[in-house]
């Protein structure tokens, strides 16, 4: 023992004395043999007890004898086995043959002992048969040579029930079997009024079975609607509800003329999922500016830029915040600023693109702003959310959406997630712009471009290269603008036009083939492929929804000298494209290329300078149509035999009304087999239209515009040796704006004789006049106005004495 510590009771301390300090004056050699000898007994009294015990067990323990286990005693033995704890000691030093035959009896019976326990009931109808075979899991136990026995007799009893069982099972089969023959037998029978009875039972039973099966099926569709929904709900991007004793109280102010132009910004807008309403809360405090009175006849606002459509029609009702129904919700308080829209078509992206993110984008920048002209950013990304209301989720060209925000998107089922919880929105914008939609699909008249309605391409071309700069793709030359002075480089700098051939470059350039894979397909797209490589020597890149991203796409426009596709809402993807891209449209045959125009419209804006050509399939045979479709997708096979044959017969489309006419539809979803020759004519003339513009595009200022000229000023009246006495001379200033004039409209008048006024006209360039035929000294009114298009300025006077 250390000296260190000295023992105390049964305790160690730290004191430095090893030993108590009463102690006897025995030496240390002493004290360890006694210890020793201590030690020497008690081991020898352990073996001898151990000895003993090995030699009685080893008298017991002998092989179990199988124990025949008679029915009367089956249940008892199992119900003891439920009950009887498994407590018996454990063998451990049995000789080794002892040992294995009650690891044998323990191996064969463990698994019978737990199937056993969670036994109901046994039957007692039948007898049971002895020594019978027991198939159990091997499981490595030793438990005491009574317990095993037990065991057995378990086993065997628990054989027996399961038998007992099966035989219960066939014997309810075979009597089941038997009423059905009898059902049978009497189908065509007279029925006893028992059988008639029961049979009666037994269907109001299957009716009353069906209704529940029906009822449940509806709680399942609605259910699954539900999960669908709420599929497109981000759980982790959700606000907390909180119970508001009082709702906040409300305005809204309105911007435009008529419910087609109205965007409204909200203070305190709210949504109740259980009424699907939209409300506000009126007090005294609440301002409605520009609010229509009689808004519920014709509606307040569009949620969608396509005009007219009434299922885009919103409206909103007034609440009082003090009605007790109002009082104490549960209420998810949005206090970023959202931006709200439908959508007409969710999967396709030529309408998301058209009608919702290119107006979308400047309804941002005109209540968000706070972006970096530095960086092309018109407005921040992160003081908003955009909120889709239309009722569908997410899809495949949802993509563009999501530039319009740093935030995730959110959808209608974020609103009808729960229909106890109030949604209000302290600041939300509804409505989108219109400025920029250039075609109209139809619902009034047949499709065609917008009426009295030509967009600046300008702004469309705005939108697709802040994508494009977005996406870290570099600008054309044409695109590179100097934004202080409003001018390109290459007009900054006075740089002559290049040659044309300068304008091919077939290191990257492409030919993009806009693909599709599900209709409307190209028969010979491979050799379609190989024959534009060979014919123009570019690389031939084909581009489908299905295989490539929005981003993807967005960066072949880019390279794109040339793109080809069947008609379709890919090619409003040629958007993205530089000036001076070739754009073949193709159709099938009966489909007249001048009576479907988005993209041949969206090509001749002022501002794109893409050239447009289309091909249409003369031959039929060369076109397959497909009337086993479904009828939205061309099929015919729902219409009358009649009708099928006239639709088959109209060998040209004559102009429709959307959306489900059969003719239409039967052959623009027809598969083609395109005329490759005529293909590369059509691109070889787009080609040379194309060197020649692009050979000007270089060196023109596309941010350049018409201005409207100001107010006449400096107005003076001239005089010289060479005047004639009662001859006006005046001249004025050219518009100090440098707006340029298509002419001037001058009138002239007397005071004292208005018989004698004139009216002239100048040329723009030319800011000065001479009228002869005034007496001298008489005094002259003279109003200058300009004349621009259109446009006509104010008038400005002066006075002269001639």
């Amino acid at each position: 023992m250390s000296g260190a510590f000295r023992r105390r009771g049964n305790r160690f301390d730290g004191r430095d004395s090893p030993l108590p300090q009463s102690r006897t004056t025995t030496t240390r050699k002493g004290r360890s043999y006694k210890w020793s000898f201590s030690l020497f007994v008690l081991g020898l009294g352990t073996l001898i007890l151990a000895w003993k015990a090995l030699f009685k067990l080893d008298a017991v323990a002998g092989p179990p004898e199988s124990v025949p286990v008679e029915r009367e005693t089956a249940r008892a033995e199992v119900l003891v086995a439920e009950v009887q704890p498994l407590s018996s000691p454990t063998i451990t030093n049995l000789p080794s043959t002892a040992l294995q035959k009650v690891q044998k009896v323990s191996h064969a019976t463990n698994d019978a002992v737990e199937t056993a326990t969670v036994t109901n009931r046994l039957p007692t109808n039948k007898k049971f048969e002895k020594d019978n075979p027991v198939s159990t899991t091997v499981v490595y136990t030793t438990p005491s040579v009574d317990h095993a026995q037990k065991q057995v007799a378990h086993a065997n009893a628990t054989e027996l029930n399961q038998k007992a069982e099966l035989d219960d099972k066939r014997s309810q089969q075979q009597g089941d079997m038997v009423n059905q023959a009898r059902l049978s037998s009497n189908v065509n029978q007279t029925l006893s009024e028992d059988d008639r009875k029961w049979l009666e039972s037994q269907v109001e039973y299957e009716l009353d079975d069906d209704a529940a099966q029906q009822a449940r099926l509806e709680e399942n569709k609605k259910n699954a609607e539900k999960k669908k929904k709420l599929a497109h709900v981000n759980k982790k991007d959700n606000t907390a509800a909180y119970i508001f004793p009082t709702l906040p109280s409300s305005s809204v102010w309105c911007y435009g003329e008529d419910r087609a132009s109205r965007i409204c910004r909200f203070r305190n807008l709210c949504y109740l999922p259980s009424e699907k309403q939209w409300f506000i809360t009126q007090t005294n405090r609440t301002i409605q500016s520009n609010v229509p009175l009689h808004r519920f006849a014709d509606g307040l606002l569009e949620l969608s830029t396509v005009e007219g459509h009434t299922l885009f029609r919103f409206n909103f009702v007034e609440v009082s915040p003090y009605n007790p129904r109002f009082r104490n919700l549960p209420v998810r308080y949005e206090e970023k600023l959202h931006f709200m829209f439908s959508r007409l078509h969710p999967n396709n992206i030529m309408h998301n693109l058209h009608d919702d993110v290119l107006g979308m984008y400047f309804v941002l920048k005109e209540f968000v702003g706070r972006g970096s002209q530095r960086l092309g950013m018109p407005f921040s990304l992160d003081t908003h959310r955009v909120l889709i209301y239309d009722g569908y989720g997410a899809s495949q060209a949802t993509r563009p959406f999501q530039y319009l925000s740093s935030k995730p998107l959110r959808f209608r089922a974020y609103l009808d997630q729960d229909e106890d919880i109030v949604t209000c929105f302290r600041d939300i914008v509804l409505g989108n712009s219109k400025q920029t939609t250039w075609y109209q699909y139809g619902f009034e008249e047949p499709q065609g471009p917008i009426r009295n309605k030509t967009p600046n391409g300008m702004l469309i071309r705005e939108v697709s290269e802040w994508f494009t700069r977005r996406m870290g793709l570099s600008l054309g030359e044409d695109e590179q603008y100097d934004k202080d002075s409003g001018k390109s480089e290459a007009t900054a700098n006075n740089a002559p036009a290049e040659p044309v051939a300068s304008v091919d470059f077939p290191e990257t350039d492409l030919i993009v083939i806009m693909g599709r894979r599900s209709n409307r397909l190209i028969l010979n797209e491979r050799q379609l492929k190989s024959a534009l490589a060979a014919a123009f020597n570019l690389k031939v890149q084909v581009v489908t929804n299905e295989k490539h991203s929005f981003e993807e796409q967005v960066a072949f426009m880019r390279r794109a000298r040339v793109v080809v596709g069947m008609h379709g809402s890919i090619l409003v993807m040629a958007m993205f494209c530089r000036r001076g891209t070739v754009l073949l449209e193709m159709f099938p045959f009966g489909v007249p290329s001048e009576n479907y125009t988005p993209y041949r419209t969206m090509a001749d804006l002022p501002g794109m300078a893409l050239v447009y050509r289309a091909w249409e399939a003369s031959v039929e045979s060369e076109c397959v149509p497909h009337p086993e479709n479904h009828p939205l997708l061309g099929g015919i096979e729902h219409l009358p035999s009649d009708k099928q044959v006239l639709v088959r017969e109209m060998k040209r489309v004559p102009k429709h009304i959307c959306c489900d006419n059969p003719f239409w539809l039967y052959r623009i979803y027809q598969d083609t087999r395109v005329n490759i020759t005529e293909v590369i004519s059509l691109i070889e003339s787009g080609l040379q239209e194309s060197r020649g513009l692009l050979s000007t595009v270089r060196v023109t200022n596309w941010e350049e515009t018409e201005l409207l000229p100001p107010p006449v000023k400096g107005i003076e009246c001239l005089d010289g040796p060479t005047r004639d006495p009662g001859e006006l001379w005046v001249k004025w200033a050219l518009p100090w704006t440098g707006a340029a004039v298509d002419q001037w409209n001058v009138l002239i008048s007397v005071p004292d004789d208005e018989q004698r006024g004139s009216e002239h006209w100048v040329p723009g360039d030319k800011p000065a006049l001479s009228v002869k035929g005034f007496k001298a000294g008489q005094r002259l009114r003279v109003f200058i106005r300009p004349v621009v298009g259109s446009f006509t300025g104010e008038w400005s006077k002066g006075r002269c004495i001639v």
